[in-house]
């Protein structure tokens, strides 16, 4: 064979072993309700699943979202959901382990999670275009819309401030009525007087009674006082759960709530066979309930200890009416 035609034969077959090696794939799009999903890091491709950066998918989610270094553990918390991933180990939602093809890995230096796992573990809807190559996210949206003034029939609307001030005018003239009431009647019985001054004796100590009780008691006691007067029954139908608080600093103590088939129960003490404990400052918590401090956050942060499910405690809120503001 001449030296010519090996090298024609050396020439093809090399072009040819270059036409069989596939491209690399772009990265794809994403499209998350109508606006492109920007990342410091591209979007990759691994094992057949698309890989993104952990804070950007989860922020653009609506998400809350941290990281242990130490146990390299993601967390994120969505409403009701909370999500954990362990870099190339366990994957669970709410607690609950789950078999998954695709794991949080670290690439280039970014630590990236599965992009559809983690979208509609969220509650969004995941659409892949194979010909656009774009990915399209759909989150739910709040539907929900403010009350409209009542409408008659005749189109008119009623004013509420309207009706106010003519409940005002009857009042103005009902106590036009009593003063004429108190003008025809001069003579007061002295017997009767003291009675009502010793009725209002009473109610005064009974006051002092209940002032001096409030005031024994600690800022959380008052607290969960109030707590009950807020409690919405409708919205704890059917719910058994047991909160234990364990007091650490400020006023040290144990407190309990307790809902259970739209009753709530508050006390000091330990109840029997808590849901959930939750291991806290006393000021700590206040500032929680009172939403100076962000709750989900502090316990990311380890500032207090959860023993069970620590969504129960997003959950808790929802049982009462939010505190009016001051």
């Amino acid at each position: 064979m001449s030296k010519k035609y090996l090298l024609i034969v050396v020439s093809l077959l090399f072009v040819l072993a270059i036409a069989v090696v596939p491209a690399q794939a772009a990265a794809p799009s994403i499209m998350l309700n109508g606006q492109t999903l920007q990342t410091d890091t591209p979007p990759m491709i691994e094992n057949g699943s698309t890989m993104v950066p952990m804070r950007a998918i989860f922020e653009a989610l609506g998400a809350q979202v941290a990281w242990d270094a130490t146990t390299k553990t993601i967390s994120a918390v969505k409403g009701d959901t909370t999500l954990e991933l362990v870099i190339g180990g366990d994957v669970k939602v709410n607690g609950q382990k789950l078999d998954v093809d695709a794991q949080a890995t670290i690439l280039n230096g970014s630590t990236m999670v599965p992009l559809r796992f983690v979208s509609e573990s969220m509650g969004a809807k995941v659409d892949w275009n194979p010909d656009t190559q774009i990915i399209t996210i759909t989150t739910a949206t709040d539907t929900t819309t403010p009350e409209d003034p009542t409408v008659e029939e005749d189109g008119t609307v009623t004013d509420d401030t309207d009706a106010t001030d003519d409940a005002d005018a009857t009042d103005d003239t009902d106590a036009t009525d009593d003063t004429d009431a108190t003008d025809d009647t001069d003579a007061t019985d002295d017997t009767d007087a003291t009675d009502d001054t010793d009725a209002t004796d009473d109610t005064n100590a009974t006051d002092e009674a209940a002032s001096q009780t409030d005031a024994d008691k600690t800022p959380f006691a008052l607290y969960l006082d109030d707590l009950k007067t807020r409690f919405l029954p409708e919205k704890a139908e059917g719910v058994s759960t047991t909160y234990q608080f364990v007091i650490t600093d400020g006023n040290p103590g144990s407190y309990y709530v307790i809902i259970k088939d739209g009753e709530c129960t508050v006390g000091e003490g330990t109840a029997d066979s808590p849901t959930v404990t939750i291991t806290v400052g006393e000021q700590l918590w206040l500032d929680i309930a009172s939403g100076k401090e962000d709750g989900t956050l502090a316990y990311f942060n380890k500032k207090f200890e959860v023993d069970g499910d620590p969504t129960l405690i997003q959950k808790l809120q929802t049982y009462f009416e939010p505190e009016s503001a001051e």
